[in-house]
């Protein structure tokens, strides 16, 4: 009887892709909806932005990095995860 267990890097990935969509919908959410019209809202916003901001910049690095690792294989989550980020990334600057 084998038992299967998941590598590190496919850990890794899901991962990564979970924070990047979870960095994306945050950014998204903001530019869609007017997020003061409820206090708690807004006071999660506040607080999570500049975590948000910082996640923005540093998970895509070491997304690239990780990618790089894995000798740039299309078959990871790394290269999808850069996708989600510069398209988030164009929706913040030509929405604002």
């Amino acid at each position: 009887m084998t038992i299967k267990v998941r590598s590190y890097n496919t850990i890794r990935g899901l991962s990564m892709a979970i924070t990047t969509l979870l960095v994306a919908l945050f950014w998204v959410y903001a530019l869609s909806f007017d997020i003061y019209s409820y206090v708690l809202v807004g006071v999660i916003y506040e607080i999570a932005w500049l975590p948000m901001m910082l996640m923005l910049i540093l998970v895509p690095l070491f997304s690239i990095i990780f990618w790089h690792k894995e000798h740039w294989s299309f078959k990871t989550a790394y290269p999808y995860c850069i996708l989600i980020y510069f398209v988030t990334v164009l929706l913040l600057f030509y929405n604002s």
